[in-house]
């Protein structure tokens, strides 16, 4: 028998020694999705001028982090999210902040007597 000092393909390393997955870390399939996320989106959300979403992914869920402007903005964006092939659920943690007027609000114009 010819000992080379490495172990045989058929011997199992001791379950202490064994590598486990990390429940608490990223896979490379979920950075792949959050950059695809991000790709796909980015132009999307530049031209809706929302600014500061974050798409944090793992084990396929889908954190959403950022602020928008109402409901409507948020449900739309965590639908879109669904929607794309390799999400298995999304939490939206998105702060919806509505816009302020920039001084007095707007005013009705009065109506022009003759």
């Amino acid at each position: 028998m010819h000992k080379t000092g490495f172990w045989k393909r058929t011997h199992r390393w001791p379950r202490s020694l064994q590598r486990r997955p990390d429940p608490q870390r990223q896979t490379d399939r979920d950075r792949t999705l959050a950059r695809r996320l991000h790709a796909h989106f980015e132009r999307d959300l530049e031209l809706a001028d929302i600014h500061g979403i974050h798409f944090y992914v793992q084990n396929g869920v889908v954190t959403l982090y950022g602020v928008v402007r109402n409901e409507l903005e948020r449900d739309l964006l965590v639908s879109l999210v669904r929607r794309v092939p390799g999400v298995k659920g999304v939490v939206p943690h998105l702060q919806i902040v509505e816009p302020q007027f920039q001084g007095a609000p707007p005013v009705a114009p009065e109506p022009v007597s003759s």
